[in-house]
């Protein structure tokens, strides 16, 4: 008899999802877009809330080809007056699946550093075209990316990078995927609307392919206080939870002597 031998491999986390996509939310172009478009807003919003500044969000789709019919590629674009992300992190931030700052215990609407990339990744593989991120951080210099994610070595592959000079801070993204508007708009017109109302301190505008113009101005100049980080509840926690806290700790244990435990 002969004998077969298994084959073991290891696959990176963006192989994974390539291959499983539906579970992040990008299962057909309808929900593709909706999905794009929530984790590109969130994403803004939150990176404006933990650095307490008012959010001014511009999300703009724009059909390639304005005479093809659904479903076809839409350049989705956000932009915000954020804090935005420092270059030598830009290219692991938005080419790298499991890789970005919500790793931690702080309360934000994205928590896994999952969405955008996906988003990413989808569109890399319906369009074959790379993902362009602005950023400045000090509002005088910007630092502009072109990016493609290598899906088998999860890693970021830099097209293009140039700077510029500009005369404010803060972050665009802009993608080219396949996606179905004449089903999703509705959807993302209701969500653009609705989150206008959840947070009355941002101002949303958004421009959707047919060329109208939906504006959700700021009613309010109070902003929540930032995040704080979550403490783990005693109910709740675990052994290894317990054993990362042990390790990350720099209080130092004093020695007890006999003497001591006598006493």
């Amino acid at each position: 008899m002969s004998s077969i031998k298994e084959k073991f491999n290891q696959i990176s986390p963006s192989e994974f999802f390539y291959s499983n996509r539906d579970l992040a939310g990008f299962s057909n172009p309808t929900r593709s877009l909706y999905t794009a478009v929530r984790e590109f807003v969130e994403n803004a919003l939150d990176a404006c809330d933990q650095k307490g500044i008012l959010p001014d969000v511009h999300l703009i789709i724009k059909a390639v080809d304005p005479e093809k019919s659904d479903p076809k590629p839409y350049i989705l674009t956000v932009k915000d007056n954020g804090p935005g992300i420092d270059a030598s992190h830009i290219p692991l931030a938005f080419g790298t699946v499991l890789y970005g700052s919500k790793f931690g215990l702080k309360q934000a609407r994205g928590m896994f550093g999952l969405g955008a990339t996906m988003a990413i990744l989808y569109g890399q593989i319906t369009t074959n075209k790379p993902v362009l991120v602005k950023s400045s951080v000090d509002g005088k210099t910007q630092d502009e990316f072109e990016l493609l994610l290598d899906i088998q070595n999860n890693k970021p592959v830099i097209v293009k990078h140039t700077t510029k000079e500009v005369s404010k801070p803060g972050l665009s993204v802009s993608i080219c995927l396949e996606g179905d508007y004449s089903k999703a708009g509705n959807k993302i017109r209701d969500y653009v609307y609705e989150t206008s109302l959840i947070t009355p301190y941002a101002s949303i505008s958004f421009d959707d392919p047919k060329g109208e113009k939906f504006s959700h101005p700021r009613f309010v100049k109070d902003i929540p206080p930032p995040p704080t980080i979550i403490r783990p509840h005693p109910h709740g926690i675990d052994v290894e939870r317990i054993r990362r806290m042990i390790v990350e700790s720099q209080f130092e244990i004093p020695n007890i002597d006999d003497a001591m435990i006598e006493k």
